[in-house]
């Protein structure tokens, strides 16, 4: 599974294996952040993708929600990869769950 939070022309992946990292004193992960986003309001089934043999799921993201995931970044540990997400203009997220 993976998510990609996208917005204009950047997009962002986030392999479940990076996002569910978390450290010694950190109570949740970036990845149950995102999947807390994810369930909190209506995910929409964006079909079948062959190229990624996964189901394809998304969902817009209110201002309140992006910049509570930006603030959760903090929980990943690729320093790249958490400033690339602070800066970032997303606005929804896709979630890919292979079969």
């Amino acid at each position: 599974m993976r998510a990609v939070l996208r917005g204009g022309r950047q997009t962002l992946e986030i392999p479940r294996e990076v996002g569910a990292r978390k450290g010694l004193f950190q109570r949740a992960s970036f990845w149950q952040l995102l999947m807390d986003m994810a369930g909190a309001g209506q995910t929409t089934y964006g079909g079948y993708s062959y190229r990624d043999r996964a189901d394809r799921y998304w969902r817009e993201l209110t201002v309140a929600e992006t910049e509570r995931i930006r603030a959760g970044s903090d929980a990943v540990r690729f320093s790249t990869l958490r400033g690339q997400i602070r800066v970032a203009g997303f606005t929804q997220v896709e979630l890919y769950a292979t079969r």
